[in-house]
């Protein structure tokens, strides 16, 4: 049963991936968040989704015989609220906590095997994973303290984000922060290890859908088309050359 929810779960996300963009305002979740659309998100809702479904359908016969397969999914459905509600999500609060589910969950489906050096490439993983959120933590607070904290929308705080003291600081912790997601260079290392020994489902998913978690994160926060530091900017499309020669990128 649980297999062919997996396989399920992400089409209303699909389905909506189509639709107009909208949005809808839960005042008593969290500290009141704000979900919604527009193109950026479905494109990414799209292809994420239909990554996760085809990936499902793989598993079916992957793990028909694992008897550890109900736990591999039910932590697949776990991750794969996270990465999709991401998605979705237009204020710190929400966005913030699916990414955290998407990253914690994942760990489980990395070290499923429990061989030793699965249970390695998890214990890499899980150190990047918590100093990457630590940084993405600290880089949203900078970023809310830029508008007083008066506002966690995103489109909000794009407009006062330029405006922040030391705009460096919160742009450092949320380009570093998301990069460890993103596999930037230097921030990758648990990439060429976690992939090897996560099952091929799992792999798939890890590689194709959740990385571009740190992408969307980067277009939905980041006030693009302002040049306020050039210096990091040069910096950054030199690491964005250095990419494809790194091993294991």
């Amino acid at each position: 049963m649980i297999p062919f929810l997996a396989m399920l779960a992400p089409l209303p996300a699909l389905l909506l991936s189509f639709m107009p963009s909208q949005s809808i305002e839960l005042s008593s979740l969290f500290l009141g968040s704000l979900w919604g659309t527009d193109v950026t998100h479905n494109v990414f809702l799209r292809f994420t989704a239909l990554l996760w479904i085809f990936s499902a359908c793989f598993g079916l016969g992957y793990l028909k015989r694992d008897q550890h397969a109900n736990r591999f999914w039910l932590l697949w459905l776990m991750t794969l609220t996270g990465n999709l509600g991401l998605l979705i999500s237009q204020d710190i609060v929400s966005f913030y906590t699916f990414f955290a589910l998407m990253t914690f969950s994942a760990y489980g489906l990395v070290i499923h095997t429990r061989q030793d050096n699965a249970l390695f490439a998890g214990r890499i993983y899980l150190v990047m994973a918590v100093v990457g959120e630590m940084l993405i933590l600290a880089g949203l607070f900078l970023t809310s303290a830029a508008s007083a904290h008066s506002t966690l929308i995103f489109a909000e705080l794009k407009t006062h984000l330029p405006q922040a003291e030391n705009l460096w600081l919160p742009l450092t912790c949320l380009l570093l922060g998301f990069g460890v997601k993103a596999g930037l260079p230097f921030l990758h290392m648990w990439l060429p290890l976690a992939h090897p020994v996560a099952p091929t489902p799992a792999s798939a998913v890890l590689s194709g859908a959740m990385i571009k978690a740190g992408l969307f994160a980067w277009l939905s926060i980041l006030p693009f088309g302002l040049v306020a530091l050039p210096t990091m900017g040069l910096i950054m499309i030199f690491v964005g050359l250095l990419l494809p020669s790194l091993p294991g990128v």
